[in-house]
């Protein structure tokens, strides 16, 4: 029985809600459209948005509830460059401190590079992580104080940013949506930043990132196991 045909039957009611945390900074624009369609498409069931930053004891308790989860290095740096062309898009919306940070560190490599560094050039890195609106948000915060989580109050589901299209798929199969979103909706979607070319980083900006992100890629791999896992058993008991 798929949870679509629970709802149907009555034994999870009609309209039910499923809660989707977005603790990830998971490309939004995306996900919302993929919500709006899914409730547009189903008069049984509806995924309730929880915006950035969400906190699993905003949920009521026993309800359903799935999010996504992104590599810590990789979502530093689309945070900065997201952050970056906000700014430049609205630049009074940027706060002195954030200002400071981006005259100081154009590039994110440049940022991670300089982490840790002795003097003034590190605390000026510090500066810019603690002033740069979303790019020291640790994912695991959403989970302070229900660090149990996936053993007492598990999700319907987890969604990894890098396997986007995969587990979208296995969600809706598990829902029962599986044929009321049109395969266009999975196309893979370049982020841009202006014309501005992003250069890589650097070994040393790497070593950096996974110091400063240390207890959230452990939050990032304990997630990509159960997921593994789940994926691995049958769909519905």
């Amino acid at each position: 029985m798929t949870l679509l045909t629970a709802v149907q039957t009555g034994v999870l009611g009609l309209r039910h809600k499923i809660h989707y945390l977005e603790v990830a900074a998971f490309p939004g624009v995306h996900v919302d459209a993929l919500i709006r369609e899914i409730n547009r498409a189903s008069d049984i069931m509806k995924i309730v948005m929880h915006g950035y930053g969400s906190h699993i004891r905003d949920l009521p308790q026993g309800d359903e509830y799935v999010f996504s989860i992104r590599n810590p290095v990789s979502r530093f740096v689309s945070a900065f460059y997201d952050r970056k062309q906000a700014i430049r898009t609205a630049p009074s919306d940027a706060t002195p401190h954030e200002r400071q940070a981006y005259a100081d560190f154009e590039h994110a490599n440049d940022l991670a590079e300089s982490l840790f560094e002795r003097g003034r050039a590190g605390d000026k890195a510090f500066g810019a992580m603690k002033s740069i609106r979303g790019v020291a948000v640790n994912q695991s915060d959403s989970f302070t104080g229900a660090g149990n989580f996936l053993a007492v109050t598990p999700p319907l589901f987890i969604i990894r940013q890098e396997n986007y299209v995969d587990d979208f798929r296995f969600l809706e199969d598990l829902i029962g949506l599986r044929r009321l979103i049109g395969a266009g909706h999975y196309a893979e979607k370049p982020q841009h930043h202006g014309d501005e070319i992003i250069p890589g980083l650097s070994k040393k900006a790497r070593k950096n990132l996974h110091e400063w992100f240390l207890h959230d890629l452990e939050f990032y791999g304990m997630c990509d196991a159960w997921i593994e896992d789940r994926l691995n058993r049958p769909m519905f008991p």
